[in-house]
């Protein structure tokens, strides 16, 4: 009996390093995402079309490396974001008297957002020049953008209390309502003003030097911070003051 009755012989190259991982066979592939891509769409790409044909051929695909290290980074921003975002409500509560008079400050989160996300949307060339043809290309939001969002965030906020405290200061000397924001934010105006611009002087180059060796890590923070600090400071005084007016059971003194 010959052996090519019983099985079929041929050559294969195949790797000489057999990798296993709890006694079960291992292959590594690893690759890059190509020019004007991203790492996220890259990944989903992968789970779409690689997944369901790894597991009809009864394997398993585990995607480690960059992508790991990035979704495990994104989730620890998420939760802690959402830790930082209740301590600042406590903490202004404690500082205001209660959680109704500290909601005013927080209305200064969603203006310093829009101007991160804009910037982001700008600082992407790609993305802009889909808008007008071709297809829509996202913008790549990093890591480093997101600590961007929860930086810029207590910048916007700090801001909303410096008027916030005036205004009631003010009202409890005895200035009526209107005449209590209309002074505070003449006064506060300055300093307001002078932090943010300081602020975003040093930034600029950071911003500036995003094409040089480290400025993918530190760019796209410097991107939302200045495009968020740039759009609370410019809303935060017209925005703060009418939402004051509006709603000025939120300002005023607490009852002795």
């Amino acid at each position: 009996m010959l052996l090519s009755d019983v099985a079929q012989v041929y050559r294969q190259e195949v790797t000489h390093l057999v990798l296993r991982d709890n006694t079960q066979r291992k292959a590594m592939i690893s690759c890059n995402a190509a020019a004007g891509s991203n790492l996220g769409d890259l990944a989903a790409a992968c789970r779409e079309k690689l997944n369901p044909a790894m597991n009809a051929m009864g394997c398993t695909v585990d995607y480690a490396g960059t992508i790991k290290s990035r979704e495990e980074a994104e989730m620890s921003l998420y939760i802690l974001g959402a830790v930082v975002c209740v301590l600042v409500v406590l903490l202004l509560a404690s500082s205001l008297g209660s959680v109704r008079r500290a909601m005013p400050t927080l209305i200064n989160i969603p203006l310093c957002l829009v101007g991160g996300i804009a910037a982001v949307f700008l600082a992407s060339p790609d993305t802009v020049a889909s808008v007008f043809s071709g297809p829509y290309v996202p913008p790549i939001l990093s890591v480093s953008s997101l600590v961007g969002f929860v930086t810029v965030i207590g910048f916007a906020v700090r801001s909303g209390l410096i008027l916030l405290n005036r205004y009631r200061t003010l009202e409890e000397s005895g200035m009526s309502r209107e005449d209590a924001i209309r002074a505070g934010s003449r006064e506060r105006v300055i300093p307001i003003m002078m932090t943010s611009l300081t602020t975003i002087l040093g930034l600029l180059p950071l911003v500036w030097a995003r094409n040089q060796p480290g400025g993918e890590l530190l760019a796209p923070l410097a991107i939302v911070q200045l495009g968020g600090l740039i759009s609370a400071t410019l809303l935060n005084l017209l925005v703060m003051s009418a939402t004051c007016k509006l709603f000025g059971r939120f300002i005023s003194p607490k009852a002795s």
